[in-house]
C-alpha cells in the first residue's frame, strides 16, 4: 500500500465520520434524522447498492457498545468499586443509549468502508449535467407551487 492509498482511505473514513460522502467529500449523507439519502446530491455516488448493506453498520455499533460497556465496567470495578447495582444499571443505561447517539456515524463509516471496498461508485450508465443542490430544491419548490 502506497502512501498515497493509505492517506485516501483515512481521507474517505473522516468523510464518513463527518457524514459526507466519501467519493467527493461534499454531498451529505443524511436528509432527516434518521433518514439516510439514496444517492449523493453532488456526484450521485449510491450510498447503499442492495438490501441489508446497512448490517455492517450495526455490527459496528453492537461490537462498539459491548467494548465500552465492559471496559467502563471493569474499569469503575477497580478504581471506584462502586455496588454492582449501580454498574448495572449505569452500563445498561449506556447500552440502550449508546447506539442510538452512534447511529448515525456507525452509518457514515460503514459507507466509507463500502467505497474504500468498491461499493459506493456513482452509476455509469447515468450521465446527467451537474446541478447544484440547492437549485435541485429552488426547482421542486416552483413545480410544487404550479401543482
Amino acid at each position: 500500500m502506497s502512501w498515497g492509498q493509505l492517506v485516501a482511505g483515512l481521507r474517505a473514513l473522516w468523510a464518513g465520520i463527518r457524514l459526507r460522502c466519501p467519493y467527493c467529500g461534499r454531498g451529505r449523507l443524511f436528509e432527516r434524522a434518521f433518514h439516510m439519502r439514496a444517492t449523493c446530491a453532488y456526484c450521485d455516488a449510491r450510498f447503499s447498492r442492495a438490501r441489508g448493506e446497512f448490517v455492517g453498520a450495526v455490527y459496528l455499533s453492537s461490537t462498539l457498545t459491548l467494548v465500552l460497556a465492559l471496559a467502563g465496567f471493569f474499569s469503575l470495578e477497580a478504581w471506584l468499586d462502586p455496588p454492582l447495582a449501580l454498574q448495572l444499571a449505569l452500563w445498561i443505561g449506556f447500552a440502550l443509549l449508546f447506539p442510538m447517539l452512534f447511529f448515525h456515524t456507525a452509518r457514515g463509516l460503514w459507507v466509507a468502508i463500502a467505497y474504500l471496498t468498491g461499493g459506493v461508485y456513482p452509476d455509469p450508465d447515468y450521465e446527467r449535467q451537474w446541478v447544484s443542490p440547492e437549485a435541485r430544491r429552488a426547482a421542486a419548490k416552483r413545480r410544487a407551487r404550479r401543482e
